[in-house]
């Protein structure tokens, strides 16, 4: 069975690279990571913030995600300057996951027109909420096919171990793929 879809309240803008934006003031952006790559990044045990007065441009690295010795760039979704970063996050990396759109968020951006929440200076360029979803279950029917490829047997075509129980098929992609193929086949939808 097919997970359930994340969430993706419509009160905000997704980047391709999955994270979010929302407007908090004039000139101000904050920015959290979507529900589908905090269910991607489950087994994080850092973050790795930018400090505040960090210019940023869209599309670069900003900040990073770690577990053990893999380490996983995140895309700025907007241009400007980081104002403040959420130091809970640092200390509690798992927010991010279990509250992506509230206690979650990473850091503060100050932009020029608060891009990516609407205004024109950039619409078109984030996705709004349905658009993110239909690249967040596309994403996740790619990593699914890819989990099975790798547990089926090149010489038989069968399945191994993972249905010898007749239950759910396949179980965390990262156990079955291992850490350093799963965190490469998930980098490419965090860009």
């Amino acid at each position: 069975a097919e997970p359930p879809d994340p969430p993706f309240p419509d009160d905000r803008r997704y980047h391709s690279g999955h994270l979010w934006v929302r407007r908090v003031g004039r000139e101000r952006v904050r920015v959290g990571i979507d529900a589908f790559a905090g269910r991607l990044l489950a087994a994080v045990d850092g973050v790795i913030l930018p400090p505040p007065g960090t210019p940023v441009r869209r599309d670069a690295a900003l900040c990073w995600v770690h577990d053990g010795a893999e380490v996983v760039p995140l895309r700025s979704p907007v241009t400007g300057r980081v104002t403040v970063t959420h130091g809970l996050v640092r200390q509690r990396p798992s927010l991010r996951r279990e509250d992506p759109y509230g206690d979650g968020w990473l850091f503060e951006v100050r932009t020029r027109a608060a891009s990516g929440t609407g205004s024109r200076a950039h619409n078109g360029t984030l996705l709004d909420s349905d658009a993110a979803r239909a690249v967040a279950r596309e994403q996740q029917r790619e990593l699914d096919r890819e989990v099975r490829a790798f547990a089926v047997a090149p010489s038989t075509g069968e399945a191994g171990p993972t249905l010898q129980d007749g239950g759910v098929p396949f179980g965390d992609p990262r156990t079955i793929l291992g850490p350093r193929r799963y965190y490469r086949t998930i980098s490419a939808y965090l860009v």
